[in-house]
């Protein structure tokens, strides 16, 4: 796998963990916009109730007005100065109407429809003749109500009755005219624009628009002979509610009809801004809910990055050194770092560990290896103390004497044995001293370090002979002695080679030296690299056993 792929790890550990943090707010959200449909259709429901409601008060309110102005005018017909339109009319009639707030202008018409006497100055001889509270009411000689419309003297929408006066004879000798304002559309509207911004129609009969109020200190806007589809539909509407779309702009219409369809009366919200105000505190709730979803998810990744991140970036790590072949590395993790986490670093620490093992011991002896040696020599280089100068380290090369017939007499099984005794009895003279490696066969290497040594040269020999002498005493093994011993070559850094790795080919050469003096001694001034390819190695071992009994060699006398 490429170096980027495990750079990439973590990244996308880090958005897995981000699109866990979405999927955990993504409920909360959805429970959001379910109560947002919720609460819209409740509102648009509650505002629907309110437009039918308004309606029907207006509507109810216009009849308890009609019911009112129809009892004050079967009382005033028989008052003798308007049957026979006394002097005292216009003062009855001022004073009624003064004290009777919920009508408007009072006028009693000849039969010519011409005003006679009126509540108001200004209403005297103003003709009523095309009016329809005063021709139906000379034409039936019965109470009348007119269309709903605009009052010639109070320039407000009203509706007229018409009562008829008779003689004694049933003869029609005027018309009693009433007029009563919808003063009750101003508080209606207010109600419903502070509540939606909404507006009351009054509508007549043949769907004429009488008046428009959306709020008595906004707009007022009265016509007459008006008539659209949308008015059509609230004059013939069987329902309370309806919803009409008026220019592209959806608008909710509660409808209530007044008694004999003089009177329509309708209260209209616009939809949207029924739902503007749920839709503003749905955005600001959703802002909220962002923040603390961003908050939480910042909140999970600092978390998540030092108890999981962190970690799984030091796995990473080691993982890719150790691919370079750097062993000796281990995963140390933070306490905050998640315990699966730590398990996993420990199963990795011992799976380093037994790499190292395989990699670098020797499987049989359990000493260092040819491979550790190596790294030892590249890793430690040219060392110097304190003061900087160059402390010595020596080399020596060591190789069994002896230790051929063991295998040609014994066999390899009892070979590995005299092997592992011997390399316990150089681990022990080496101690924590110097470092002892395997390199193959028969042949071991030791590294020392002679910080202070006054003569490293002859601390390095001693040392050799230490080891030399360790091995003079015969191998006991099942009852079995095996004189095994060994020679040695020493060399010296910095003064036979300026590196660990020269010193070895120096302490190579000195070893097939003290081979070919002899064996069993330890030699540190190597001859001429340039003999060294003429030393015969096998011949040297020749005449080691000679003289022993093969058949009883090596039994305990």
């Amino acid at each position: 796998m490429a170096m980027a792929d495990f750079q990439r790890g973590p990244a996308r550990l880090r958005w897995l963990l981000v699109a866990i943090v979405a999927l955990a707010a993504l409920p909360v959200f959805a429970l959001h916009l379910v109560r947002l449909n919720s609460t819209n259709e409740r509102a648009l429901l509650e505002a629907r109730e309110l437009a039918a409601s308004l309606a029907v008060n207006g509507a109810v309110e216009q009849q308890k007005l009609l019911a009112y102005a129809r009892g004050l005018a079967e009382a005033l017909k028989n008052v003798p100065a308007i049957q026979h339109h006394g002097l005292n009319c216009p003062a009855i009639l001022a004073e009624v109407s003064a004290r009777a707030s919920s009508v408007g202008t009072m006028f009693l018409l000849n039969t010519q429809g011409t005003a006679v006497c009126a509540s108001r100055p200004n209403g005297y001889g103003l003709s009523f003749a095309d009016r329809p509270a005063f021709k139906d009411a000379m034409r039936t000689g019965e109470f009348t109500i007119s269309n709903a419309m605009i009052g010639r003297v109070s320039k407000q929408p009203v509706v007229a009755i018409g009562l008829p006066i008779k003689n004694a004879i049933e003869q029609i000798t005027g018309v009693l005219v009433i007029s009563v304002e919808l003063n009750w559309i101003s508080s209606l509207s207010d109600v419903a624009h502070d509540r939606y911004r909404g507006s009351v129609l009054a509508i007549n009969r043949d769907g004429g628009l009488i008046s428009r109020h959306q709020h008595t200190n906004l707009v007022s806007i009265s016509e007459t002979g008006t008539s659209d589809e949308t008015l059509q539909k609230l004059v013939h509407a069987k329902t309370p509610v309806l919803d009409i779309e008026e220019n592209g702009v959806a608008r909710i219409y509660g409808v209530a009809h007044v008694s004999d369809m003089q009177l329509t009366v309708a209260v209209t919200f616009d939809r949207e801004a029924v739902l503007a105000p749920i839709r503003h505190r749905f955005m600001v709730d959703l802002l909220w809910l962002l923040l603390v979803a961003a908050g939480s998810a910042a909140v999970a990744l600092t978390i998540a990055e030092f108890s999981v991140l962190r970690g799984v970036r030091q796995l990473n790590n080691t993982a890719l050194r150790l691919k370079a072949g750097r062993m000796g590395t281990r995963v140390n993790l933070s306490p905050r770092v998640a315990t699966e986490l730590h398990d996993l670093a420990a199963s990795f620490n011992s799976m380093i560990a037994e790499f190292e093992r395989l990699a670098y011991l020797d499987r049989l002896t359990g000493l260092p290896n040819r491979r550790y040696l190596e790294r030892q020599m590249l890793a430690r280089g040219t060392e110097r103390d304190k003061r900087g100068n160059l402390i010595p380290e020596a080399l020596l090369a060591i190789d069994l004497d002896g230790f051929k017939p063991v295998n040609d007499i014994f066999g390899h099984a009892m070979g590995d044995k005299v092997l592992t005794a011997v390399a316990r009895r150089i681990a022990a003279v080496a101690s924590d001293r110097a470092t002892v490696a395997r390199l193959g066969g028969d042949e071991f290497v030791a590294l020392i370090a002679l910080p202070g040594a006054l003569d490293p040269r002859a601390s390095a020999r001693a040392f050799g002979d230490e080891i030399r002498l360790a091995l003079q005493e015969p191998v006991e093994i099942d009852g079995n002695r095996f004189p095994v011993g060994a020679s040695v070559g020493v060399a010296v850094v910095p003064e036979d080679a300026e590196t660990l790795a020269g010193a070895l080919v120096i302490a190579d050469a000195a070893l097939y030296e003290a081979k070919r003096l002899g064996r069993n001694r330890v030699v540190d001034q190597a001859p001429s690299l340039a003999s060294e390819g003429e030393a015969d190695h096998d011949g040297l071992l020749e005449g080691y056993w000679t003289g022993l009994d093969l058949i009883g060699y090596g039994k305990q006398q």
